[in-house]
């Protein structure tokens, strides 16, 4: 359990309500910039190969900063962890955005150091953000308001501890 004590239903629900519009966002973001759309805008820039490696890469290199969302939680807490960890993640996609831009302004070199730093940040915050989702998940829920597959994940984890 993350929060000190039980939240009542009123921060549950509202809590809930903010879950679901970081939910959007989150999703629209990740659209935006997935594994595989990262790695097809830097084949539609024509980077050398070597560079489009790296960056299919650096989703599972960007898990080495797990332990940083673990730290930031211990000393902000989950819910602002996550928060700042989107933030940092979605500037992270405009540097790549930015990439774009200077690949159209001849400036090849500057591009490919956008789209390689802000692909490394975007993974990087998105490790480190999700450190405590689950736990987050299982503060601002309730076995009423929980989906199926949580529900019985705990009921399987409180089996196995009887």
């Amino acid at each position: 359990m993350i929060c000190r004590e039980p939240l009542t239903q009123a921060q549950m629900r509202r809590s809930q309500n903010n879950y679901i519009w970081y939910s959007a966002v989150n999703g629209v973001s990740y659209m935006c910039l997935g594994e595989t759309v990262i790695v097809l805008l830097a084949v539609r820039m024509d980077m050398p190969d070597w560079c489009v490696s790296i960056i299919g890469s650096l989703l599972y290199f960007g898990y080495l900063m797990m332990p940083l969302g673990k730290w930031m939680t211990s000393r902000v807490g989950a819910a602002r962890t996550q928060a700042n960890c989107w933030v940092c993640r979605n500037c992270a996609a405009l540097v790549v955005a930015s990439g774009v831009v200077f690949h159209h302004f001849g400036m090849p070199v500057v591009a490919m150091c956008c789209l390689l730093s802000g692909a490394f940040f975007f993974y990087a915050f998105r490790a480190a953000g999700v450190v405590m989702s689950v736990p987050l998940v299982g503060d601002i829920s309730d076995d009423a308001t929980r989906g199926g597959s949580f529900r019985s994940a705990t009921r399987v984890s409180s089996w196995r501890t009887r």
